[in-house]
């Protein structure tokens, strides 16, 4: 345990911690303080907080001695530290667990040491319902755009790549190798014939020392839809086929927790990963998830995500609304807003989420059936589904030019962006839908 705090103790910084500037690079939370057990659903209450487990966030540096202390004086012991970002996950003790009055002591002594800025209980993440429709699509669909020339044999399912104007955007770039995009999300089929040429090496959250395959369906085709292969002789197009990506296994049967989003975040960002792709939302406030998102942007990572599928304009969804980042509803094939899609909130950019043909696992998983009930490919809707569009278009930004911010990206993105709806910038399609060739021109 001292080797681990003295890690701790080493890295943590007032600046780091706040975001104030770039944090150290080469960093990694050491797996060994990760609990294999961490994404246990039955711990967590109704409202999707758990009984048993919180997480500390520290002002500043701490010193052996005042964690020992916090241990011995809350009968606790930190079971994971994500020193890059000054989170430690601990366990209630047992009274605690049962006991209102001493769940109530507890968090307001921990409140009162100087040291803490923040006590949290840890918050269940839960994929968020993806509507489905097996319709098969014979021509692609929708917008003014040319989508005359069908790239791969599955393509003329993928009707969203006409109206994005991929076709023409590709004759400008398709992306870079070296560019990688993390998927933090269910895992990824790392076996599908249509990614496992492009998938570098990721990492699992919920089960360290196993592989990150998929078992859920929508982290694959979610991945599929950022850079699946182009111009080969099977399967569909993705958005920036040129470009990599890095599978972070962040939920377990469709579900984790922010700790575990926040961990794949850090990690995927010390790791290499240029742009970062979350279909995942929270409707509550999570201090690791910010101070995660944070510390990607600091490192030049461009960092993407869905707004959610509640049709509602919600105060609280993150990391879709943590500054920086670019936040995405989603529209139909006839350019207009999707209805299951939120709204308001601080919408950056939309882009075609209804009806999305994609890659899926080539072998059963939960969304399987969900998703026309065929191995390897199906439909799915959802901001998840428009928010890789944008991630995707992002890499390509950054295979032209690697050095460019996550701000100038965003920036880009936004000003290119097809005007739809209301004049100018409103509550639904943000700044507009996504257009390749505009952007990258």
């Amino acid at each position: 345990m001292k080797k681990h705090l003295n890690l701790f103790l080493a890295t943590i910084t007032v600046t780091s911690l706040l975001g104030a500037c770039r944090t150290t690079d080469g960093i990694t939370t050491d797996t060994s303080l990760i609990n294999p057990n961490n994404n246990t659903i039955s711990e967590f209450s109704a409202n999707g907080q758990s009984t048993k487990r919180f997480s500390l966030s520290f002002k500043a540096k701490i010193t052996d001695q005042e964690i020992k202390t916090l241990e011995s004086k809350y009968n606790t012991k930190f079971e994971k530290i994500i020193p890059q970002i000054g989170i430690a996950i601990a366990e209630k003790p047992a009274e605690t667990q049962t006991d209102p009055t001493a769940s109530a002591a507890l968090v307001e002594g921990f409140k009162a040491e100087s040291v803490i800025q923040e006590y949290e209980p840890i918050n269940q993440v839960k994929l968020e319902d993806t509507t489905t429709d097996t319709e098969s699509f014979k021509s692609i669909i929708g917008g003014s755009a040319d989508a005359s020339t069908e790239i791969s044999p599955l393509s003329s399912r993928q009707y969203q790549m006409g109206i994005i104007n991929a076709n023409k955007g590709w004759d400008i770039t398709r992306g870079k190798a070296n560019i990688k995009i993390a998927i933090i999300d269910s895992g990824i089929d790392l076996n599908h014939p249509d990614l496992k040429s492009k998938i570098v090496t990721g990492t699992n959250i919920v089960s360290p020392g196993s592989q990150p395959m998929d078992d859920n369906g929508h982290g694959t085709h979610v991945a599929g839809i950022a850079a699946a292969v182009t111009d080969s002789n099977m399967g569909i197009s993705g958005v920036a086929p040129g470009c990599s990506l890095m599978p972070v296994k962040a939920l377990k049967n469709g579900a984790g927790t922010d700790i575990d989003i926040a961990e794949g975040i850090v990690w995927a960002s010390d790791h290499g990963a240029d742009v970062i792709n979350i279909s995942i939302g929270l409707y509550t406030k999570s201090t690791a998830m910010e101070r995660a998102v944070k510390y990607a942007i600091n490192k030049n990572v461009v960092v993407v995500s869905s707004a959610g599928n509640d049709s509602k304009n919600s105060t609280i969804h993150l990391p879709s609304m943590i500054k920086g980042v670019i936040e995405v509803s989603a529209t139909t094939k006839q350019d207009k807003f999707a209805s299951f899609s939120n709204y308001g909130q601080q919408i950056s950019v939309s882009a075609p989420g209804d009806n999305i043909y994609s890659t899926m696992p080539t072998y059963n998983v939960t969304l399987t059936s969900e998703a026309g009930g065929k191995k390897g490919y199906g439909t799915l809707s959802g901001t998840s589904m428009a928010s890789p569009m944008v991630a995707g278009l992002a890499a390509l930004l950054k295979s032209q030019n690697k050095a460019l911010t996550p701000q100038q990206i965003k920036t880009k993105i936004e000003s290119s962006a097809l005007d739809l709806g209301k004049k100018g910038y409103d509550s639904y399609f943000g700044n507009g839908r996504i257009d390749l060739l505009k952007t990258l021109k």
